[in-house]
């Protein structure tokens, strides 16, 4: 069983992802975004349109990793992420031109 939870900082995806943990016992794996690891995270608050997309693909990076510890892992996994359903595109600056 796969459960992702998804929403703003702060929603509570963490609290409530250790309590259902706990309730369904010690073959649960509990995957939380690392997002004191994102080195744009920073950057992407200071200027969201400039460093949305390399944040957003770093997230999107180790969501994919964590999906590989789900497939050889527990039965049961609980994922946490900090989901932006905004799009991001690369800067004009960082686009090739023909």
């Amino acid at each position: 069983m796969y459960i992702a939870f998804e929403g703003p900082i702060g929603a509570g995806k963490t609290t409530l992802a250790h309590l259902l943990a706990d309730e369904l016992g010690p073959n649960v794996q509990t995957l939380l975004e690392g997002f004191e690891r994102n080195p744009f995270l920073s950057d992407f608050y200071r200027d969201q349109a400039r460093w949305g997309f390399p944040m957003q693909l770093t997230f999107l990076l180790e969501r994919r990793q964590q999906l590989g510890q789900i497939v050889s892992g527990s039965e049961t996994s609980l994922q946490i992420t900090r989901y932006s359903r905004k799009r991001y595109s690369l800067p004009s600056s960082s686009r090739e031109t023909n």
